[in-house]
């Protein structure tokens, strides 16, 4: 409801100015390191660090769960929006039914038709403290937003838990640790994401498989000894490791 304070135009002639004239250039998304090279500008991609979480080993049988996760902000608006909206009604009431819908993060302030629905179809737990507490390997992160996202810190707090993100192609642009049906769900359109949960619904060996592999990515690809060497870079000297 605010008016822009620039123009999209005067806003990306800034950000150039501002890459353009630092001495060092980090960039937490894979996709906007592409763009600044693209500029002629010397970039690193670095990406964000995960807490330090115990692996729990997921227990099976368990029921399918899927997960809105994150606070209210307006990307969030817009990810309740395109699954009431557009995802929801492609499902038939068989996979609704078999599926559990959970939502975990901030309760918004304001009411409006998207999170009266989310209230009305999903076991709501607000703001938990400790996300171990209600979070389970093989459950999914529901990211149903068509844009390069900024849901980066999400997609690595899931992988921790040994949760499993589906989204869409583009949803994991600014990802690139994230391989689709290896370590996500990346669907190429609204029915495609229906079908991906209905193949996760239906296959217990592919919910274990993939949450093993995200978790192991986790382990993998973001602790603070994979990104030490490119803050080396950003520094301009080695770090001298303290005792």
């Amino acid at each position: 409801r605010r008016p822009d304070v620039l123009t999209a135009s005067q806003l990306r002639k800034k950000e150039e100015a501002l890459v353009r004239n630092s001495s060092r250039v980090l960039t937490v998304s894979a996709s906007d390191e592409r763009t600044i090279r693209e500029l002629g500008v010397e970039c690193r991609y670095v990406p964000i660090i995960g807490a330090p979480i115990e692996r729990i080993e997921a227990v099976e049988p368990a029921p399918v769960r899927a997960v809105l996760l994150g606070r209210s902000n307006t990307a969030m608006n817009a990810t309740r929006r395109n699954l009431r909206e557009r995802i929801w009604p492609l499902l038939d009431s068989e996979l609704r039914s078999r599926i559990e819908w959970h939502q975990v993060g901030e309760v918004p302030q304001r009411s409006n038709p998207d999170w009266r629905w989310v209230e009305e179809n999903f076991v709501v737990h607000g703001f938990v403290e400790n996300l171990s507490d209600v979070l389970r390997p093989g459950d999914l992160c529901l990211v149903p937003y068509r844009d390069d996202t900024g849901f980066r810190a999400k997609f690595v707090t899931a992988a921790a838990h040994g949760m499993v993100n589906i989204g869409y192609r583009e949803s994991f642009a600014c990802a690139q640790e994230f391989r689709h049906s290896e370590t996500c769900l990346a669907a190429s359109d609204d029915r495609d994401f229906v079908r991906l949960l209905r193949q996760w619904s239906d296959e217990p060996e592919l919910r274990a498989r993939m949450s093993s592999a995200a978790r192991a990515l986790y382990e993998r690809a973001f602790g603070l000894s994979g990104v030490l060497p490119t803050y080396e870079w950003a520094l301009g000297a080695p770090l001298v490791a303290r005792a």
